[in-house]
């Protein structure tokens, strides 16, 4: 499935999106640190999501208040949605603490039998398959799985999303997320990203 083309984006003066339909802000999850990232990785990941609440800030004090969240990996919305946003990106948690605080709900975004299967399909993926049949298998229901996610997330924003609506995604780089057709595509993509992307391919495949 082709996704949707992103326009890529400077620093846009908010205004210029209104009264077009629906604003949707994306923006990308990062691995939270691990012991096995180099050591400059944790406070550029902390830069990361400084930047990402601040843009997301900007954004909205043209365009008017953020009215929902959607969140990768979270089955439920309110306070029970905040408690796994804290499990799951605990680095970006504080900026979507923030949001939430300043009224935009966040949406149960997820379904967790498709969730509950991505994690078993993953976990075999880790195994040691001596059958190449079984490798390949197990990868295609891994590709499977993600996909049915990304249409599962996909009808959830259309649904949930009203006309004039101002809403933010957090999800992976890699998503196969398809839009409103008629929404406006904001990335929230800072200058520090890169240096995250960096630290991570030198770290390596174990990180």
């Amino acid at each position: 499935m082709a996704k949707q083309h992103l326009g890529t984006i400077g620093r846009p003066r908010a205004t210029t999106f209104k009264n077009k339909g629906p604003t949707i802000l994306l923006a990308f999850l990062v691995p939270s640190p691990d012991v096995s990232y180099p050591d400059e990785y944790a406070p550029k990941v902390r830069k990361y999501w400084h930047q990402v609440g601040r843009r997301i800030d900007e954004l909205t004090g043209g365009l008017g208040p953020l009215r929902r969240i959607f969140h990768e990996g979270v089955n439920q919305g309110g306070e029970a949605g905040l408690s796994l946003v804290r499990e799951v990106n605990p680095a970006g948690a504080p900026v979507i603490e923030r949001l939430t605080a300043a009224g935009a709900h966040l949406e149960a975004t997820e379904a967790q039998d498709l969730l509950d299967e991505q994690a078993d399909w993953n976990a075999c993926s880790q195994l040691t398959l001596r059958s190449p049949r079984v490798r390949l298998i197990v990868s295609q229901l891994v590709q499977e799985t993600t996909l049915r996610r990304d249409q599962h997330v996909s009808q959830r924003i259309k649904d949930a999303v009203g006309k004039d609506d101002i809403s933010v995604v957090f999800v992976r780089e890699d998503h196969g997320l398809v839009f409103p057709e008629k929404a406006q595509i904001l990335r929230v993509v800072p200058p520090v990203l890169n240096d995250l992307h960096r630290l991570l391919a030198e770290a390596g495949p174990a990180g």
